[in-house]
């Protein structure tokens, strides 16, 4: 078995959130993003990319995590979006 890299904390961290392709959705991932102290400004670090039927998109954005508890309540927070469907 091999043992996962620690990680040091602060530490940033890429989050991709798959969603429905709609304004709410976007919406509800910056909403989380700033409660968790990761605001993201209209436009900066935010990387949008839209599936050939238009159906769903995908937001990328840097996450400072202060701790894997922070990074894990990130997370759950994101879950519980009705918009989101998928995180990586």
């Amino acid at each position: 078995m091999s043992e996962q890299p620690q990680v040091e904390y602060p530490a940033q961290m890429q989050i991709k959130v798959v969603g429905y392709a709609t304004p709410l959705f976007e919406q509800q991932v910056s909403q989380v993003a700033g409660r968790h102290g990761s605001a993201i400004p209209a436009g900066a670090d935010l990387r949008q990319h839209q599936s050939r039927t238009g159906k769903y998109r995908s937001l990328s954005f840097i996450f400072i995590a202060a701790s894997r508890e922070h990074l894990n309540a990130l997370y759950i927070d994101l879950e519980a979006c009705d918009q989101v469907l998928w995180l990586l």
